[in-house]
């Protein structure tokens, strides 16, 4: 690796730390971060801060003190400039009228109505564009995003827990299943980070009817996700926790009306009901918004998922004790390698990750 390169991955590095400031602020735009270089030295970052804010390289051009010396410095950002009016103007004809002479890009935008027009309008005016080497850790920084843009729906995490022989449920002496603990608080406190870090969480009729969760993070700092279950005849009782545990929101998805329900109760109706989740999943992303799930439960929701490749990441917790004549969980894809597990208390985790983004960023080359 030349010198050059060197200092090109060292300085791309700090805008993925300066773009992980904005976390949920700028939900649901990507995180981005920026660092002007002159002679080797920074002098100018910035980040975007909130939605409908100044973006990550108007702020770091507007910390620089000495503008003087942006005719001769590299700017570095984690994602493409924009090139088009949005609420805030383009940020590539911001670069072109600081006289920035040189951009270094962690990875393209993954829009494809939009990806490599920043870097075109850039090099037609005589800029100098170098991309990353490895767009990965820039991919991964807003890998919800990529998948929003790439595959227009929701990222999806799957999530259970299973006991020591693979079951997440135990029946009564009339057969009806129940619900049984089989973890304990670190567990417990990982998956309540991961509900504050899902825009919305989703559980199924079945899982909704025999745990009565309440689906709301407790255990972790941070905001609440949006509950989504989905009932398609309308069967749930009105007597579920779920719809009397206001302020935060709740959506039924049914494809029936339903009668009045508390106002923080929302019924979206689904007519007629989508073919496959993936449908449904589409919907919800392009026609209410949703742009990460968590989909706690249960295991049939679970079998389709994976069956219909519906996941990006999943979360496998298992128990030390056995659960005699009971339910099974969701099998995991023969395909999928098993990491090392992690240790939660008496627990373990196994956590699988899919890289699908690199294969789906547009070609490097008709830029």
């Amino acid at each position: 690796m030349t010198i050059q390169a060197a200092q090109d991955a060292l300085f791309l590095a700090r805008c993925n730390q300066l773009a992980r400031l904005g976390g949920r602020h700028v939900f649901p735009n990507p995180c981005v971060g920026s660092v002007i270089v002159h002679d080797g030295h920074i002098i100018g970052e910035g980040w975007h801060q909130q939605v409908g804010g100044p973006h990550a390289e108007v702020n770091a051009v507007h910390s620089v003190k000495e503008r003087t010396l942006l005719s001769q410095a590299t700017l570095y950002v984690n994602l493409e400039p924009c090139s088009t009016h949005g609420r805030t103007p383009p940020c590539a004809d911001l670069i072109l009228e600081s006289g920035i002479p040189r951009v270094v890009i962690g990875c393209m935008d993954p829009n494809p109505q939009v990806a490599g027009r920043g870097i075109k309008k850039l090099r037609e005016a005589g800029v100098e564009v170098v991309l990353a080497e490895d767009p990965q850790p820039f991919i991964d920084l807003n890998k919800r995003f990529f998948v929003n843009q790439l595959l227009k729906r929701p990222y999806i995490s799957l999530k259970w827990a299973q006991s020591a022989n693979g079951q997440i449920a135990s029946h009564h002496t009339d057969g009806q299943l129940k619900a049984v603990t089989i973890t304990g608080y670190e567990a417990r406190c990982l998956t309540h980070r991961l509900r504050a870090e899902h825009q919305a969480i989703l559980v199924g009729r079945n899982t909704a009817a025999i745990d009565d969760p309440l689906l709301n993070n407790r255990h972790y700092y941070g905001g609440q996700p949006l509950r989504l279950v989905l009932d398609r005849h309308g069967k749930l009782s009105e007597s579920l926790r779920l719809f009397h545990s206001p302020p935060d929101p709740v959506w039924l998805l049914t494809e029936n009306s339903r009668q009045a329900l508390p106002p923080h109760v929302e019924v979206k109706i689904f007519s007629p009901w989508p073919d496959s989740l993936t449908l449904l999943f589409q919907k919800l992303y392009q026609e209410l918004g949703v742009c990460s799930i968590l989909v706690e439960g249960g295991q049939e929701i679970h079998e389709q998922c994976l069956a219909e490749e519906l996941f990006d990441e999943l979360f496998v917790y298992q128990g030390n004790t056995a659960i005699m004549q009971g339910y099974p969980a969701a099998r995991v894809p023969t395909g999928l390698s098993w990491p090392q597990p992690q240790s939660l208390g008496a627990d373990h985790l196994w956590h699988f990750s899919l890289t699908r983004f690199h294969p789906l960023m547009p070609d490097r080359v008709s830029c």
